[in-house]
């Protein structure tokens, strides 16, 4: 078994002193409510450094004096406040084989029960070996984030009454709803229903979501809408220069001139007339299609050196993430004569995606999710770090995305350049875009605040 569980104090964000700490809104909440809950097991079938809102249950619950174990694959370092709190461990298991996960189509959906049955009992020996079993005064809390749900609500639940615990899911999504429209989708989703009707408390992310799952599967559900963690919030000017400084050097020195005058002292400063730094992460999955960001910027690329475009600033697009279709993309990306759009792709550390965020001017999310339920967490981060977004629409995403008042919402790629070009003309100085950064936090609570409003009572009642 991998450990990972090293003491240390929690650093508290000080970079803005009117958001309280994790530990006063923990102090007001126990004059409150005393919990009898010892422990908590969290699990998902995912990589637990990509999942963030897995991570801050994680945090939440052990600031609270719980000791937290999560249960998934661990192909990257999650946020050194995860991995080095005294209360939490990491428990990877091993993923299924790579042939399970064959890219052709008929040969995937053959080999699926395998992949089921390797889940079930790789997770299953796992849950029993680490869940403790305190009787049936349901003591410890076991945390599945769902998707995918199958088969791993059913062996959730078979270890919560082995082991008298309290089940909750949390329902990002459905799992059926990853499989489009066929006929092994409508067998899912019937599975999926009737296991998630088996937990005893449910957790959804969006007000949408909460409608579907008590109309689909009579599953009553609470929302618990994704927000980011106090560290997020954005950085102040003098961390941002020196961040960006640093990022660009190592990058690409040639664009540290474009962004950066030193004065006769010494002193390092942005200039007036710098590029507009946009950032996307995104999975370089077909649920997130990258061929409209890059349509857009062609357009934009081609409209700032025509005759009408010369109010419009040089673009520097920073993409992070990992995915399939990277390789293909950056080829596409490398045959374009560009002009005015610089375009960095970079895999970034846990505790650096905040700070290039911080950075940033404009944010752009492709997800197109697969329900139409589920919101973005790299929305909610970016809206973390003041930043507005450029997001594709979807049905739920008017839940966090207002357009015109945040951020702008698009379905096409002419849409997109458009709102680029309508958030760059006269930067910085662009009013549109000042408005909606203006806008990004108005009664934002972070994950914290939140968390303790909705989740920490409803465990203690």
């Amino acid at each position: 078994m991998f450990q990972i569980a090293n003491a240390a104090k929690i650093v508290q964000n000080d970079n803005l002193s009117t958001i309280p700490t994790n530990q006063q809104l923990i102090n007001n909440n126990q004059q409150l409510f005393t919990c009898n809950m010892r422990n908590a097991t969290i699990i998902v079938i995912g990589d637990i450094g990509h999942s963030p809102r897995t991570c801050n249950q994680a945090f939440s619950l052990a600031s609270h004096g719980l000791k937290v174990n999560i249960v998934g694959y661990l192909n990257s370092k999650p946020h050194p406040k995860i991995i080095n709190h005294e209360n939490i461990r990491i428990s990877p298991i091993s993923q299924p084989p790579s042939f399970l996960s064959n890219n052709n189509q008929i040969l995937r959906f053959l080999l699926l029960p395998l992949k089921f049955i390797w889940i079930f009992f790789i997770l299953g020996i796992a849950l029993i070996r680490i869940c403790k079993n305190d009787g049936k005064d349901k003591n410890n809390l076991l945390l599945l984030q769902n998707p995918p749900g199958i088969p791993t609500i059913f062996v959730c639940y078979i270890v919560a009454k082995l082991k008298g615990m309290f089940f909750l899911i949390d329902w990002h999504n459905y799992t059926f709803s990853m499989f489009g429209k066929s006929s092994i989708s409508q067998l899912i989703a019937g599975f999926e229903g009737f296991c998630g009707r088996l937990s005893d408390l449910n957790l959804c992310v969006s007000n949408t979501m909460k409608n579907d799952l008590l109309k689909r599967w009579n599953i009553n559900s609470t929302v618990l809408y994704d927000r980011p963690p106090s560290w997020f919030f954005r950085s102040i000017a003098s961390e941002k220069c020196e961040f960006l400084n640093k990022f660009l050097a190592e990058k690409e020195s040639e664009l540290q001139n474009l962004f950066f005058t030193e004065s006769p002292e010494g002193a390092i400063t942005l200039r007036e007339d710098r590029p507009l730094i946009m950032v996307s992460s995104t999975s370089w999955t077909p649920d997130e299609d990258f061929s409209i960001l890059l349509s857009a910027l062609q357009g934009y690329n081609e409209y700032s050196q025509s005759d009408k475009g010369y109010l419009l600033p040089k673009l520097l697009v920073i993409i992070t993430g990992k995915g399939p279709q990277k390789q293909l993309y950056l080829e596409k990306i490398s045959t374009i004569p560009w002009h005015n759009v610089f375009i960095l792709t970079d895999w970034l550390k846990a505790e650096d995606y905040p700070k290039i965020l911080s950075c940033a001017d404009i944010g752009v999310c492709l997800h197109a999710s697969t329900s139409g339920f589920d919101l973005p967490m790299k929305v909610v981060d970016m809206f973390g770090s003041k930043l507005p977004v450029l997001a594709k629409r979807f049905p739920a995403i008017p839940e966090l995305v207002k357009d015109g008042v945040n951020g702008i919402l698009f379905d096409k790629a002419e849409e997109l350049e458009l709102a680029i070009i309508r958030i760059s003309e006269k930067f910085p100085k662009n009013e549109v875009l000042n408005e909606l950064k203006s806008n990004v936090g108005k009664d934002f609570k972070c994950w914290e605040e939140n968390w303790e409003d909705i989740v920490w009572p409803m465990l203690n009642d």
